[in-house]
């Protein structure tokens, strides 16, 4: 009995098969695309009410003529600026490593790419997921010893709860090892959420 020898045509075929399987394997479908997109939109609309929430009670506690809470009021809002202003620089570097020659400040157009987020959030020698978390957990320390009611600190405990559910690994490389760029630049924007909550429990 003769052995079966494929045609080179065939050869072909099957090649070409298996290389659109391994494509379509890593490619970020456009329907995740559109989850991560209307989850940041979300958050985004929630963030802007929180800022005017706040701002509100800041004008209320600047009312009320009382040196120390208006102190402590502008020293929270100060911090949480400066957190803020790290996940901003954030997104942009992210929005920067996907777009490269073709980035543009507060844009990102290259939304799949899978090399952004752990490029800039797990480098080996420049890494700033680590730092972030740190950040976070400095900034998160400092508002919950400004709130003196138990309920409300309990509560705003829950807020930037960065352990990771993956025994042996950090809290960064759980949450930013297979993230698309634009799903880098949502969970930024669902922190900074998680930030501007924290500074309205404060204002309580």
């Amino acid at each position: 009995m003769s052995k079966y020898v494929m045609p080179p045509r065939q050869k072909m075929i099957n090649l070409l098969y298996v290389i659109l399987i391994a494509m379509l394997a890593i490619n970020i479908s456009s329907d995740v695309l559109q989850g991560y997109d209307l989850m940041d939109e979300e958050l985004k609309v929630r963030i802007d009410a929180t800022e005017r929430y706040i701002d509100t009670m800041r004008m209320q506690v600047a009312a009320r003529n009382d040196k120390q809470l208006i102190a402590v009021s502008n020293r929270a809002y100060a911090q949480t600026q400066t957190m803020r202003q790290m996940l901003d620089s954030l997104r942009e570097a992210i929005a920067r490593y996907a777009d490269k020659d073709d980035y543009r400040k507060g844009k990102l157009h290259a939304r799949e790419d899978l090399n952004a987020v752990p490029g800039v959030m797990l480098s080996a020698t420049n890494g700033k997921g680590r730092a972030l978390r740190l950040a976070l957990e400095t900034y998160r320390d400092s508002m919950l010893q400004l709130i003196a009611d138990s309920a409300k600190r309990a509560y705003a405990s829950s807020f930037l709860m960065l352990r990771s559910d993956v025994r042996g690994m950090s809290w960064e490389r759980e949450t930013f090892s297979y993230l698309p760029a634009v799903g880098g630049v949502m969970m930024l924007n669902y922190l900074e959420d998680e930030v501007v909550q924290m500074l309205a429990e404060v204002h309580h």
